[in-house]
């Protein structure tokens, strides 16, 4: 089935046609649907950890960005302390949120005047960079005397607001697989996730704009432009930064072709720039709070007493034994399993959709991929630094958790969560044949990602509805 676009939008089914004729528009359609349902939707400081990521935010708005005390108005630590209170942990769903509890935090008023230390947690100890838009909303509305509660929402909202604009621009750079791309943007975790307070909101979105630059730049024709490789280089900074362990993801620069520089010589300099300042600010990251904030600190979590200086001095004074650890954690225990589901269709604490949910979605994006059709070809070494970028990344999530989560010595890496692996899935599209597009069942893939979008948004607003309010 062929797409006819019309020029100009006129009924409300050309209008449509018109949407779904670009992946993006499609995108941007069921993203800003399902993110304003699922903004007002889900109650203040519930989603995953948002309290944790509101008290860094007002942190780095406080001109604190490194994991120490931070002085934040009276009234934002006292909305911390109530939301607390409000979702006790390990309590039983549904958690019947009411009005009335709303209506206690919203009259909790900001108190600007007074100022209360809050202590930094081990929970959101991520570079800065992960929440400029969020603090940037924060610190307006702070200026402006806000209550805390409307900080709150306003941090929320830039952060959904800056996932949906940047993962748009992501889609439409894309080279080929975009209504894949598209379909994998709207998966309900994802979706949840950039309806919450939290730094994936702008590491996912930051992580597809850079897939999607560095493929297109991979396998456009010509010379390199100045604001294509500026892109390159902003973007690849960004992203290391976000989250440590994507620092994996700008060596992908290196399979851009060395005739798109005009010379093997340019090629070794702009890949070493694109490439080189990411990867040593974030471990810069990562060794500034291993000898500030986690120096010589103890502290429980779930998963047992952590003391992150003795788990990496175990680390590397028996490799081996470390090696052993992650093999054990790959292949007896159920972490493959429960990273697809978490990668479909779980939240994090406490939404989780129902498994017909995941199979229906897990179906639709594989309808979505096997219908998409493409000619352009990346080059060899993409793949080869596409799979690298994943392996490595995943490795060094199960090492940073193991170190800052998991009890001294424990046999196997706990707390790892599906949702940890879209920055490192866009690059995998790459591995799709080039084919002609194909229709199953009567529907191409532009039609399948509606199907997707329909099913993920209506699960995801129906099973946070259940959880919260049922």
């Amino acid at each position: 089935m062929q797409w006819r676009i019309p020029a100009a939008p006129g009924t409300l089914l050309q209008r449509w046609l018109w949407i779904c004729a670009a992946p993006e528009r499609q995108f941007l359609f069921f993203a800003i649907i399902g993110g304003i349902i699922l903004l007002a939707l889900i109650p203040p400081l519930a989603g995953g950890n948002e309290t944790y990521n509101f008290q860094r935010v007002a942190g780095i708005a406080a001109v604190h960005p490194l994991i120490e005390p931070a002085p934040v108005p009276q009234g934002v630590a006292r909305l911390l302390d109530q939301a607390s209170r409000q979702f006790p942990q390990g309590a039983a769903l549904p958690l019947h949120y009411s009005s009335s509890q709303f209506h206690t935090l919203a009259a909790i008023p900001l108190a600007g005047n007074i100022r209360t230390t809050l202590q930094p947690n081990a929970i959101a100890v991520l570079n800065p960079v992960a929440y400029i838009p969020q603090a940037m909303a924060y610190g307006l509305g702070e200026v402006s005397g806000l209550p805390p509660l409307v900080l709150f929402y306003l941090a929320r909202i830039a952060g959904a607001a800056a996932a949906i604009g940047i993962t748009f621009l992501a889609i439409r750079r894309m080279p080929f697989n975009r209504y894949g791309l598209c379909a994998l943007a709207l998966f309900p975790t994802i979706t949840f996730s950039r309806s919450t307070l939290d730094a994936d909101q702008l590491t996912n979105a930051l992580a597809f704009f850079f897939a999607a630059s560095v493929l297109a730049a991979m396998v456009r024709p010509g010379q390199i432009s100045a604001r294509s490789f500026a892109t390159l280089v902003v973007s690849a900074f960004l992203i290391a930064q976000c989250k440590s362990a994507y620092l994996v993801l700008p060596p992908l620069a290196f399979a851009i072709p060395a005739e798109r520089y005009g010379s093997r010589h340019r090629w070794l300099f702009a890949s070493a720039l694109i490439v080189l300042p990411g990867m040593v600010m974030s471990i810069g990251w990562m060794v500034l709070l291993k000898h500030s904030f986690f120096a010589g600190l103890h502290y429980h979590t779930w998963a047992g007493d952590v003391y992150p200086d003795g788990q990496m001095a175990r680390i590397l004074a028996d490799p081996l034994a470390y090696a052993v650890v992650l093999l054990r954690t790959l292949f007896a225990t159920k972490l493959a399993p429960a990273a697809l589901l978490g990668f479909i269709g779980v939240f994090g604490p406490p939404v989780e959709m129902p498994l017909s949910f995941h199979i229906l979605v897990l179906a639709g994006l594989f309808l979505v991929l096997a219908g998409e059709g493409g000619a352009l070809r990346p080059p060899p070494a993409a793949r080869w630094l596409a799979l690298g970028a994943f392996c490595a990344g995943f490795v060094l999530v199960l090492t940073l958790l193991y170190v800052q989560w998991n009890g001294l010595g424990a046999p196997v890496v706990e707390g790892f969560k599906g949702r940890y692996l879209y920055p490192l899935a866009a690059p995998l599209l790459i591995f799709l044949p080039r084919r002609k597009p194909t229709a199953y069942f009567g529907l191409d893939a532009p039609q399948w990602a509606n199907v997707l979008g329909i099913v993920a948004v209506f699960g995801t607003v129906l099973v946070t509805w259940t959880t919260y309010w049922g």
